[in-house]
């Protein structure tokens, strides 16, 4: 394999990774939250991945900025649906 290929190859599965993370996210009610860490745990096992080994590729799409979503930190934190 070249390197353009191992490229190509990872970003689709990152993107499939965000696909599904997405897809959690918008399926989430009004008001609803989930953890950070529990999103990461269940979109991991479908990937052979641990939330820990996850979680820094799912802050990158989570952030302030995802449409619809309103991260909170702290005890009462997790991941909003507005």
């Amino acid at each position: 394999m070249n390197p353009d290929q191992h490229i190509e190859e990872t970003l689709n599965k990152v993107r499939d990774i965000y696909n599904d993370v997405a897809s959690q996210l918008n399926s989430l009610k009004s008001g609803e939250k989930i953890a950070a860490t529990e999103l990461a745990r269940q979109v991991g096992i479908k990937y052979g991945l641990t939330g820990p080994q996850l979680y820094p590729t799912l802050l990158i799409l989570i952030n302030d900025k995802y449409p619809g979503i309103e991260v909170r930190r702290g005890s009462l934190g997790g991941i909003y649906k507005k």
